[in-house]
């Protein structure tokens, strides 16, 4: 009852984070069409360091009672940004000021990439959190090193596009957060799946170069490629059409082949998945 009890605040505390971390990704796409240092942009740069703060509070919940390095590493991030954001508002976003920002800001990835090795010893990861921390030190040394106007825009890049992208892989990790992946990797040998999903790529390339022959919507291989994988998908966006006999003939089957072989996996993925989750709880 009580582990039932943790279940159900933790999947709560996972859908607030998802809200916030939506929050964080509007603010940060609306911020790359802000004037640099406007009164506007200012405003909404420090409700953005609040609102990854709130965030950051919200992750230490999630991972309470499981890593006390990893939560009290969120509670002091949730700090550093509330800090930051008022260091915005009291600088009105000087130049100097934000070379002083992204430093600090990129203090905190670097923490947080220290912390991922030190929790996870496996070599990809720590090779990984390397070549991340290149990255970070490369973008430091171009926000420093150039001046002017251009500084800005590059400050603003090193700010709000790593933030934007974080947020989106964040909402997707939350996403797939209760889906286990050596479940899906069991599912994947035992169906041949992979083989089928192999098979069906195939088909739609070697279909694709028949329709760019074919059909004067598909002068191009990448329209020609759209096309087949809209078909396939049974999405039909209708933005190209196939209109010879050829193509239509072609169409109709690789659309008839498409829905077989996703039905056909949608199902045995449903049904093995159920088995393998059975059979790891009784491992347990």
């Amino acid at each position: 009852m009580e582990e039932k009890k943790k279940y159900n605040k933790t999947s709560i505390y996972m859908g607030v984070d998802s809200f916030f971390s939506l929050a964080i990704l509007i603010i940060s796409l609306s911020m790359t069409r802000q004037t640099f240092a406007s009164n506007h942009a200012v405003g909404l740069m420090a409700v953005l360091m609040f609102v990854i703060g709130v965030e950051n509070v919200i992750r230490g919940l999630i991972t309470r009672g499981k890593s006390k390095l990893s939560e009290y590493r969120f509670y002091c991030h949730a700090v550093l940004y509330v800090l930051l954001g008022g260091i915005v508002i009291i600088t009105s976003g000087s130049l100097t000021a934000m070379r002083v920002f992204v430093a600090a800001l990129y203090l905190i990835f670097a923490s947080n990439r220290v912390v991922s090795v030190i929790l996870n010893h496996r070599i990809y990861n720590i090779i990984f959190q390397v070549l991340f921390m290149g990255v970070l030190v490369y973008a430091l040394y171009m926000a420093f090193g150039i001046s002017g106007e251009l500084g800005g825009a590059i400050i603003e890049a090193f700010i709000f596009i790593p933030i934007s992208v974080w947020a989106i892989f964040h909402i997707l990790a939350i996403s797939f957060y209760r889906i286990q992946v050596d479940t899906l990797l069991k599912i994947v040998k035992r169906t041949y799946a992979l083989q089928v999903l192999f098979g069906l790529l195939m088909i739609i390339v070697t279909f694709s170069f028949v329709f760019q022959m074919f059909e004067p919507a598909m002068s191009k291989y990448s329209d020609a490629l759209w096309y087949c994988f809209a078909l396939v998908t049974t999405i039909g966006f209708g933005d190209i059409v196939a209109i010879t006999p050829v193509g239509r003939v072609m169409s109709v089957f690789l659309g008839i082949y498409g829905i077989l072989v996703v039905a056909m996996i949608t199902s045995v993925v449903v049904n093995f998945y159920n088995e393998v989750r059975n059979e790891s709880d009784d491992s347990r």
